[in-house]
């Protein structure tokens, strides 16, 4: 595989992960009805919120050195 290649892996899987990253935050908002409604959480949507800060600046950074690595090949043409 080459290094450019690479680099868009890179940026395919960061914004994968920045959008599960969305779709947990969407879930934060669905977890703060339960809770204004007196539902009990569990474990799993306690861990939402921070899997979710988690998923998006991993992906940030995916997204971020993939940019960089693709620009690094392509420049000093690096197969």
């Amino acid at each position: 595989m080459s290094g450019s290649q690479y680099a868009k892996w890179l940026i395919d899987f960061g914004a994968v992960l920045i959008f599960v990253s969305i779709l947990g935050f969407i879930n934060v908002s669905a977890i703060n009805g339960r809770i204004e409604m007196g539902i009990p959480l569990s474990a799993l949507d306690r861990a939402t919120l921070p899997v979710a800060i988690v998923c998006i600046f991993t992906g940030l950074l995916l997204v971020a050195s993939g940019i960089y690595l693709y620009f690094f090949w392509k420049e000093n043409k690096i197969p």
